[in-house]
């Protein structure tokens, strides 16, 4: 039937097919730059808040989700990416497949609203320390962080 509607050319779904593999490779090497970056960064900040607590200072539990979660979406990077060039279509039989890439998509959206929360935190430190002081705030901060994580998972 196609060879009768495009005699002279190649089926158009062959060159979509190409352009959506161009496209997919575009992604992973953008996920695997992201996937280098992301774990230099880690690295960086765990050894500076490793020097910071043992120079006595506090570490908010905002500050420790982030860092789980980034790790988390780290450890799930190669499976996204190796997914994304195999499969087309594996949300439609595979059920590891949707949860893993739906856990790794709310993981993003989970840090980015993480640091937002640590910003916050940081500036109200900043500007009405007693309040960051306070006995019950590291107990508010772990509510907070679970509420997140229930919202977003």
């Amino acid at each position: 039937m196609a060879g009768i509607l495009f005699p002279h050319r190649s089926y158009p779904w062959d060159d979509m097919a190409q352009e959506r593999l161009a496209g997919k490779i575009r992604l992973s090497i953008f996920l695997i730059a992201g996937l280098c970056g992301g774990l230099s960064a880690l690295v960086w900040a765990l050894r500076v808040l490793c020097g910071h607590y043992k120079s006595g200072g506090r570490i908010s539990t905002f500050i420790i989700m982030l860092l789980l979660s980034d790790l988390l979406e780290l450890l799930l990077s190669p499976y996204v990416v190796t997914k994304l060039l195999q499969d087309d279509y594996c949300w439609d039989w595979n059920w590891t497949c949707r949860l893993l890439t739906s856990v790794w998509s709310a993981l993003l959206i989970y840090g980015l609203h993480l640091q937002q929360v640590v910003a916050l935190e940081a500036a109200l430190s900043f500007r009405h320390p007693p309040c960051s002081a306070h006995v019950f705030f590291p107990d508010c901060s772990v509510i907070i962080s679970i509420v997140f994580i229930s919202f977003f998972l």
